[in-house]
């Protein structure tokens, strides 16, 4: 296969209308003006309600720009408006059917999927059974992401992971090489392990949380298994994929500085 190679890069939590958090999500944006690609959304894009007005005023204004580009997943903020209707009236297409918040796509030699922690993701829900599929019919895929909200592991102060447990089973029994997560307002590395948190280097998934797009930043409460890196800083999470490895950089807000970075090879 020719080499190809493609670029993932974004952050969760971003839109917050209080005045020193926009200032930080409009920080975020600009860095996105500088990196092509795709832009991935973690989550909660508006706060405090995810409502049309505060997509309006709170999001648009620092990351609308790049919403052509953009293939987001829902957090929970998203769902205080009732249906998370205002997020895929925004998000349109790019956010898949309309109501679900899960779907799919490929990009260069990489399949990508968009998940929806804040539907139910137990082992017999419509969104496990559809992963299910939509893995095995991709499963010649040499390597494959996965995004969405509720990191399954933080060293944060969150703890909402547990609602996609059977999800991430799945996705480590799938071969998946890469989940990315937000939530915790913040930007933290895991090395990879099961679905269980204990480590293995050979076939584990590497989990990104990057909650950095604005949004207040949170403390970190000690150190998780398997924590490899832990920033409190806004920015974000750049992802560039070849057909057998990939490279992240964490790039922050305002000083453009790399403040994390490194490179891994796909199961």
């Amino acid at each position: 296969m020719p080499l190809q190679t493609a670029v993932l890069v974004g952050a969760g939590d971003v839109g917050n209308c209080d005045n020193d958090s926009g200032r930080h999500a409009q920080e975020t944006g600009r860095l996105l003006d500088k990196i092509d690609g795709t832009v991935f959304v973690a989550g909660d894009a508006a706060y405090l309600h995810g409502n049309a007005a505060e997509f309006a005023g709170c999001f648009d204004p620092a990351w609308g720009r790049h919403k052509a580009r953009m293939r987001p997943s829902p957090g929970n903020h998203e769902y205080v408006t009732p249906g998370a209707t205002a997020y895929f009236d925004y998000f349109g297409g790019n956010a898949g059917a309309a109501g679900l918040g899960f779907y799919s796509y490929n990009l260069g030699a990489w399949h990508v999927v968009s998940l929806n922690s804040s539907a139910p993701a137990a082992a017999g829900s419509e969104q496990y059974v559809w992963l299910q599929g939509d893995l095995a019919i991709n499963r010649d895929a040499r390597c494959t992401l996965a995004y969405f909200h509720f990191p399954r592991f933080t060293s944060g102060t969150t703890r909402d992971g547990l609602a996609m447990i059977d999800i991430w089973r799945l996705l480590y029994n799938s071969g998946v090489d890469v989940v990315v997560s937000a939530h915790h307002h913040g930007y933290e590395r895991f090395d990879p392990q099961d679905a269980d948190g204990l480590p293995n280097p050979a076939s584990g998934v590497r989990e990104f949380v990057a909650g950095s797009g604005g949004a207040p930043l949170y403390p970190f409460m000690g150190i998780a298994p398997n924590s490899a890196q832990r920033i409190s800083a806004y920015g974000v999470l750049k992802l560039t994929l070849r057909n057998d490895d990939y490279d992240w950089e964490f790039i922050e807000a305002g000083t453009e500085a790399l403040l994390d970075r490194g490179t891994a090879v796909c199961h």
